[in-house]
């Protein structure tokens, strides 16, 4: 049996709340592991489904002690590692460990069309809309788009499906601003940071 254990959790702008401990899971919500223990961080929204993970360290035991959102709405992460590879530069022994997550890179950080990433948002910042282009794995399927300001509220954009794998939303009734866009399939949640600027 796994040892996962949890630290840290603070509440998000969206009402939701960022996790952050450490795994040697990789089965259940884990779905990724370096060897031993991973720094292992997980966003939740207001009711507790989970909307992304993610793990990092290296061989060696790696923990995420605390994280916080920053004010551009990314992440920051503060922990301890014993690992040289992977993601870790080691200095001996064990190192304090400060990692930035940005929220447009924890699940695809590449917002222009035909990158190869099976989820791509574009474009990021949009003065009115943002195409969704995606390529699921098999037996894959998108069942619902969701959209929150940064306070949390769930807005209703206008969502045009243009072509196979392309949706289209409309912005233009929103306000300058930061919002999240979720999308959540029959396999996964992925969650995406929006920047409108008209």
């Amino acid at each position: 049996m796994a040892d996962d254990e949890l630290y840290s959790i603070r509440e998000t702008a969206d009402k939701g709340y960022v996790i952050t401990g450490f795994s040697e899971s990789i089965t259940g919500d884990v779905t990724y592991n370096h060897g031993a223990f991973d720094a292992w961080t997980l966003k939740i929204n207001e009711t507790g489904t989970m909307e992304w993970q993610k793990s990092l360290g290296g061989s060696a035991n790696d923990h995420g002690f605390f994280v916080h959102q920053t004010t551009d709405g990314n992440y920051i992460l503060a922990g301890t590692s014993f690992s040289g590879d992977f993601d870790i530069v080691n200095n001996g022994s064990s190192d304090c460990w400060i990692v930035r997550l940005e929220c447009n890179t924890i699940t695809t950080h590449i917002n222009t069309p035909g990158s190869g990433k099976a989820l791509v948002i574009y474009p990021n910042p949009t003065s009115n809309s943002v195409t969704i282009d995606y390529s699921l794995t098999p037996n894959e399927d998108i069942q619902e788009f969701t959209l929150f300001d940064i306070n949390g509220k769930q807005l209703m954009p206008v969502l045009t499906h243009q072509q196979k794998n392309k949706y289209t939303v409309n912005m233009e009734e929103f306000a300058n601003g930061m919002y999240f866009l979720r999308i959540k399939t029959n396999k996964q949640i992925y969650s995406q940071k929006l920047i409108l600027d008209k």
